[in-house]
């Protein structure tokens, strides 16, 4: 029995090595007819650029998928090829000010917001001024705008509510100060102010005295000015030698601080003298705030830092350091133990009064906080943010979203479908059609009028019945498409398990007692892989076709989440004004199916045995 099982051992061996020796040939001849084929190189060179592009898009594209509610120029609306426009994803922002974690948005305005006020007395209350030329005041249980105050043509740069919250006080770029009634009898009449407060120049701050009688005023033309809150009559004026960025009057009423370009600075309220000046920023000051005792002074600076100030000697107490970009607004929280600063670097901060250390950190990113301020109780905190410019290379589509950035996620969808659905199908197809050829006989016969009967039906038909009865998403389409897609694998497997199943070494190693399992999947389909690679690149290129007439016609990926076949869609109705948005992708779609399909027929030719070499 030995000498007999001996020589069958040594045939499986050498029929094993002489069908390694034929593939590895076969390969390399197949790998010189490629480098030989300059079609085929250059589509896959197209696919991997295209692939590269769409994968590597969050790093590149600053994405804008979600409708833009905010910019009455986005939302609604498309813009040309090439537009540029200053837009923000949000208005203000509340966080919880002891987690440091964000809480809602607040969405009103239309253009980056400058400043942000809570009440002295109502923490649900808070107002906001824009460069809109609207101020804003905001209910934060209900998250509602209750009163819209337009009567300013040029950007609001502060705002501020009176003691009673009755007023809404306004400094805005057209060198005025608005004093406005919190109520309004008729909201479609105009807005007209109760008092006007007038500069010679724009005027960046405004703020009430803590008892409320006076206004505190601070302009580009270097003068801070005290008024009468009741009349509107200049008080007393304080001679700034340089643009005034922000002013602050201590909780007694005594001192007047002024934030300029030269530093900073503390008035006599009764004698209208300079008392100290604060020198120790590196460049402008943006910012100042006296604490609850009117003992310290916070300011911030275009040095990146904040500074804490004794008031009484004027010399530094600490040096907070920790924001990448200018300190555009400071404040101390009512217990007067910590400081709020928010900065253009997009973070607000929290710091510890007595050790310096930051406590937390509110990031907002990516977008420059101008304002930030914390309400009377301490527990919210609210910031406002800057816009930024952004370029729409491609436009935008009739709801305001990029289209370049929306064309690069949805060929990253296409793909992944593509893909993912061939490599499903041709995995189905490899397990049937293997099993049909090897075995042949009855099992061959009920696969094959399987084969027949699905064939039989126009795929469409069966691809929209069942995408309507699954919630259609990528990952059931994916399903779908694997699940009808699998036959023509599965014919070609078969076909070749035919001519495979009788070789010597298939023979070798059913005469060595392996198992038919062993066989078909260690023996026949490793010798089949050059077709499968034929298989698999035409058929991903099928997939993407079959996904983009299913979503175009409603019946695949829904919007937001794009797809080239949904975006083709949904830019028929701008085809006249914007034929582009159907061109590009569809532009897209026809040059990954047509490449894919190069590199088929390329492989095809390269494995081909027929081909001389």
């Amino acid at each position: 029995m030995a000498a007999t099982t001996q020589p069958k051992s040594i045939a499986a061996l050498q029929a094993e090595a002489q069908e390694t020796l034929r593939s590895k040939t076969a390969l390399q001849k197949a790998l010189h007819r490629l480098r030989s084929d300059h079609l085929t190189l250059l589509s896959l060179a197209v696919i991997a650029v295209l692939s590269i592009l769409c994968f590597s898009s969050p790093l590149w594209v600053e994405s804008v998928l979600d409708i833009n509610y905010n910019d009455p120029d986005l939302y609604n609306s498309f813009l040309p090829v090439g537009s540029v426009v200053v837009d923000s994803d949000s208005t203000t922002w509340t966080w919880d000010a002891a987690t440091g974690e964000s809480i809602r948005a607040f969405i009103g305005h239309t253009q980056p917001v400058t400043s942000a006020t809570f009440s002295t007395t109502d923490s649900n209350i808070y107002v906001t001024g824009s460069t809109d030329g609207e101020a804003r005041l905001w209910h934060i249980p209900t998250g509602r705008s209750q009163r819209r105050v337009v009567g300013h043509l040029q950007p609001i740069n502060d705002v501020a509510l009176s003691l009673d919250n009755a007023w809404i006080a306004t400094a805005s770029d057209d060198g005025t100060v608005g004093i406005w009634d919190r109520e309004k009898d008729d909201p479609n009449l105009p807005d007209v102010a109760i008092l006007t407060l007038e500069h010679d120049g724009a005027v960046n701050s405004v703020t009430y005295s803590t008892d409320g009688t006076q206004i505190l005023t601070g302009s580009a033309d270097g003068t801070a000015v005290l008024w009468d809150a009741e009349s509107g009559e200049m008080v007393l004026t304080f001679e700034v030698s340089s643009d005034v960025n922000e002013t602050a009057i201590s909780a007694d009423g005594a001192l007047v601080a002024t934030a300029s370009d030269d530093g900073v600075q503390l008035w006599d309220v009764v004698s209208g003298e300079s008392l100290l000046t604060l020198a120790g920023h590196d460049g402008s000051v943006l910012s100042v705030a006296f604490s609850p005792d009117g003992t310290q002074l916070v300011s911030g600076g275009a040095d990146l830092t904040v500074r804490l100030w004794d008031v009484e000697s004027g010399e530094i107490q600490n040096t907070l350091e920790g924001h990448a970009a200018a300190v555009n607004s400071v404040a101390f929280t009512p217990d007067g133990m910590q400081i709020l600063s928010g900065s253009a670097d997009t973070t607000a901060r929290l710091w510890d009064v007595a050790s310096g250390e930051t406590n937390s950190v509110l990031d907002d990113e990516p977008f420059a906080i101008n304002a930030a301020t914390i309400s009377p109780d301490g527990e919210t905190i609210v910031t406002g943010m800057a816009g930024r410019e952004r370029t729409y290379v491609l436009g935008t589509d009739s709801s305001g979203r990029d289209h370049l950035s929306r064309l690069m996620q949805g060929g990253i969808v296409s793909l992944q479908i593509g893909f993912f659905a061939a490599i499903g199908a041709l995995t189905i197809g490899i397990f049937i059609g293997v099993i049909a050829g090897y075995f042949g006989g009855i099992i061959d016969d009920f696969i094959i009028w399987v084969i027949t009967t699905l064939n039989s039906i126009p795929s469409l038909f069966l691809l929209l019945i069942i995408s309507a009865l699954l919630a259609p998403n990528s990952t059931s389409l994916i399903l779908v498409l694997a699940l009808l897609g699998w036959t023509g694998a599965a014919r070609l497997v078969r076909g070749e398990t035919f001519a495979i199943r009788e070789r010597d070494f298939v023979v070798a190693a059913r005469s060595m007692g392996a198992s038919d399992f062993r066989i078909m999947f260690l023996h026949i389909v490793p010798n089949v892989v050059s077709l499968l690679l034929i298989v698999l690149t035409r058929g991903i290129g099928g997939l993407i076709l079959a996904e983009s007439g299913l979503s175009f016609l409603g019946f695949g990926v829904k919007p937001p989440e794009p797809t080239w076949g949904n975006m083709l869609s949904g830019g028929l109705e701008l085809l006249r004004e914007a034929p582009h948005l159907v061109f590009a992708p569809g532009l897209l779609i026809t040059v990954t199916v047509l490449c894919l399909y190069v590199i088929g027929d390329g492989l095809r030719d390269a494995f081909d045995p027929k081909i001389s070499d």
